[in-house]
């Protein structure tokens, strides 16, 4: 085996430490409306049916602070925030909210989740800028 005159052909270059070979880009994140912001533009209402996905029995009815009022299998009413009582429900130690809550239609269309209506809402704010 004979050596190399020049190991350049595999040496791989690395840039200098601080040194950075991707694009910086701004990113744009849109912050979703929570709760709080949905009551009070009217995307939901304090009074409203909720049901976790999938266990239209366990209703809830939402209050105007956007935590939920609920009846134990005892009968027993209490107020739970809606992660709270999703947790309770599902018994997992966290569940994404706004996709498991499901919005009792009044008006005759299917049930939506909130996570749904929120978008709908995001796009017609969006429509009116």
């Amino acid at each position: 085996i004979m050596p190399l005159k020049s190991y350049s052909d595999f040496y791989v270059g690395i840039p200098e430490y601080g040194t950075s070979t991707r694009k910086i880009t701004s990113i744009k994140r849109a912050t979703l409306p929570r709760i709080d912001v949905l009551l009070a533009n009217k995307v939901v209402n304090a009074g409203d049916i909720v049901y976790p996905r999938d266990h239209e029995d366990e209703t809830g009815i939402l209050q105007a602070d956007g935590s939920v009022k609920v009846k134990d299998k005892s009968g027993q009413e209490s107020i739970l925030s809606l992660q709270a009582w999703l947790k309770k429900v599902y018994d997992w130690p966290s569940v994404a909210t706004y996709v498991y809550t499901m919005h009792k239609s009044t008006d005759g269309e299917s049930d939506k989740s909130l996570s749904d209506l929120r978008e709908e809402y995001m796009n017609t704010k969006k429509d009116e800028e």
